[in-house]
């Protein structure tokens, strides 16, 4: 029964008025890249501290300025420049020694402190004393919507694959190519902001992110 029934359903099918022309394929593979430019609404900077001497004005030995009135003035000039109390935190403690001025050792510290802003970092730093604060380094920059520049950075990534696929096509004859495997081959995170060295903290403006892809796509060939 089940031989006659194969039997049959071959007769049909050698009667039906169609054909099947095989087509080529080939695979191509090419890389996408793109690149985001994302303005930082969260800057974390650290700023240390170190005690020095400060000589009396007539005679006797030098004085201390301690860490504590040093912190002081820097956390009354960090919160009328706009930062909250809630984003300064101390993130080391430490001494040095200045065998020119003393044989006792010095106590230093480092404040981590978050601004929303390269605008509302430069007016602290142009407000802050400069007598006890040792350094002012950025250590991260970061945007609170970063999830959606990561989005965009790849889809640009992939779009500039396609862009390239697409040309391979016309210059070879191909078409309809459809996307087989997809790898994200972008760059390490780094949080790397843009910087002018001419120009100081107004070009540290923006994160720089690097994406990649690389696509095999299937081709037809005609």
């Amino acid at each position: 029964m089940k031989r006659n029934l194969l039997s049959l359903i071959i007769l049909l099918l050698a009667g039906m008025p169609f054909s099947l022309k095989a087509q080529s394929t080939c695979t191509v593979e090419v890389t996408g890249t793109a690149t985001q430019n994302i303005l930082p609404d969260r800057v974390t900077i650290e700023i240390g501290l170190e005690e020095y001497y400060k000589s009396k004005m007539l005679f006797g030995d030098s004085t201390v300025v301690k860490l504590s009135d040093i912190e002081k003035d820097v956390i009354k000039t960090l919160v009328k420049g706009g930062v909250s109390e809630s984003d300064i935190s101390v993130s080391d403690v430490g001494n040095y020694l200045n065998q020119n001025k003393s044989s006792n050792f010095l106590m230093t510290e480092r404040l981590r402190v978050t601004v929303s802003n390269m605008t509302q970092l430069q007016k602290i730093c142009d407000d802050l004393q400069r007598k006890g604060v040792a350094c002012v380094n950025i250590v991260k920059a970061d945007n609170s919507n970063m999830e959606r520049y990561e989005r965009k950075g790849l889809e640009a990534a992939m779009a500039d694959a396609k862009a390239k696929v697409e040309i391979i096509a016309a210059s070879t004859g191909g078409s309809s190519p459809s996307p087989i495997e997809i790898v994200d081959i972008s760059p390490a995170i780094s949080d790397c902001i843009a910087y002018d060295s001419a120009n100081g903290l107004e070009n540290l403006s923006r994160i720089v992110r690097n994406y990649a892809v690389k696509v095999k796509y299937l081709m037809y060939l005609n």
